[in-house]
């Protein structure tokens, strides 16, 4: 535009070569209104209809694609933090048996062992229901 703003064609037609394909359209059709003297026109080529960014399409496309990996991506977090808690829960089982074993007592015992085992099937209905790979 300043090119032909200072009557430069030379250095306009240089410019225009180096147009990628795209932008040739749109520029073709924008020149087409007369944007110089018609204040009608669009302000430029990428305001026009017939012109389309070829990267565009790819940027949407792979924008697409990062969402949805990121998504995965975040299902996978979420079923690794709950085999942490099945990992805590089955720590907490052990704890529990070993400090049983300190306890004369049989009912303390078996009260310990009891809890152990109802605290021990959390965890196991939990990794029966997880995903598994």
């Amino acid at each position: 535009m300043n090119a032909r703003s200072r009557n430069d064609q030379k250095l306009a037609d240089f410019l225009e070569k180096r147009f990628r394909d795209e932008y040739r359209i749109g520029f073709a059709a924008w020149m087409k209104l007369d944007p110089f003297n018609n204040p009608e026109a669009p302000p430029g080529p990428m305001f026009m209809a017939e012109y389309r960014n070829a990267k565009s399409d790819q940027a949407e496309i792979l924008g697409d694609k990062a969402t949805y990996l990121s998504d995965e991506g975040t299902s996978a977090g979420a079923t690794g933090d709950q085999y942490v808690r099945v990992t805590v829960m089955l720590a907490t089982v052990l704890l529990l048996t070993a400090i049983s074993q300190r306890f004369r007592m049989p009912s303390v015992r078996s009260g310990l062992l009891l809890t152990a085992l109802i605290v021990l099937s959390i965890p196991v209905l939990n990794l029966i229901t997880l995903p598994h790979l």
